[in-house]
């Protein structure tokens, strides 16, 4: 799914997206309010999440569903680049919206598509008006502004309703500073949170920043891997079943979740069971690597 959005103003507030979803899908979505409204991050997220709406009721009438990896392109303007925008890409993560959105900022200057050929024509045609009466009559206008009918938009709506974004994501927002440096963004999703990378512009091979080598979700993973394969500190007090996991950095506790089957649902209680003796386990094998640390230091000084 590819989204351009731009905004313009001219005593209304409207928008238009194009909209690129397979090889079916090559749209135009236009959005608009009144002049009480103002631009900012709420508009632009409640623009985005109406696209998503939009199109997904499209691809419904296709019977396809809305596709897991999202492209979104933006004009590179503290509108479209905040860090509620960000905070709502997170949000479409973590709720297993999508698996993967990249949100590109384009630079000055950048080559201008179909969106803005088509605001110059409304910008022409309402103009040429004396006088617009009325919102269906701008409705109508923007709608009938293109001379060509296939290139006219296939969403036509007015935003009655905007939330505010910026209160509600307030108390989850990290203080991460530069983000209206980088020029593209991707968001993925790891142990069930939204994680954030960044390049500075798409040439770049390298996300930053970089992901580890290995990450140990659960713990049945965990005894998947051999034991010289687990990196632990040079120092690690384990003095209960949390902390050792804490130690391996496992932080999905649920092994039991998501599990579904009898057959495989006895194996993992049986798993559960065992728990407690496995920890001691590894307590033991922890005292037993510190005594030969200890051993080794002491040989090599004397």
């Amino acid at each position: 799914m590819f989204i351009r959005s731009v905004i313009w103003f001219y005593y209304i507030c409207y928008t238009a997206c194009e909209v690129v979803c397979g090889s079916k899908i090559d749209q135009v979505f236009l959005y608009y309010t009144d002049n009480l409204v103002s631009s900012g991050a709420n508009f632009m997220c409640q623009v985005i999440l109406s696209v998503i709406e939009d199109l997904t009721k499209v691809l419904q009438s296709m019977d396809q569903n809305l596709p897991l990896k999202a492209l979104f392109q933006f004009d590179n303007s503290g509108e479209n680049k905040n860090k509620e925008v960000n905070a709502l890409m997170s949000t479409l993560i973590e709720k297993v919206y999508f698996d993967e959105i990249h949100c590109n900022f384009l630079v000055v200057g950048h080559t201008h598509c179909s969106v803005d050929q088509y605001f110059g024509v409304c910008t022409k045609k309402i103009k040429a008006q004396w006088w617009i009466g009325s919102p269906l009559s701008f409705q109508n206008l923007l709608l009938t502004a293109h001379s060509d009918p296939t290139r006219r938009p296939t969403i036509n709506r007015q935003i009655y309703v905007i939330y505010d974004f910026r209160t509600f994501f307030q108390p989850i927002l990290n203080k991460i500073a530069w983000c209206q440096v980088p020029h593209c963004f991707k968001f993925t999703r790891c142990l069930g949170k939204a994680i954030m990378q960044y390049k500075m512009f798409s040439p770049n091979l390298i996300w930053l920043p970089k992901a580890p080598d290995t990450v140990i979700r659960t713990q049945s993973e965990l005894w998947q891997h051999p034991v010289e394969k687990i990196r632990l500190g040079s120092f690690c007090v384990v003095n209960n079943e949390e902390e050792l996991e804490k130690s391996l950095s496992i932080y999905d506790r649920k092994i039991t979740e998501g599990v579904h089957k009898p057959a495989l649902l006895t194996i993992v209680e049986s798993f559960t069971s065992i728990r407690p003796l496995l920890v001691l386990l590894e307590q033991d094998a922890l005292i037993q690597q510190q005594s030969r640390y200890d051993f080794c230091r002491l040989f090599k000084f004397n």
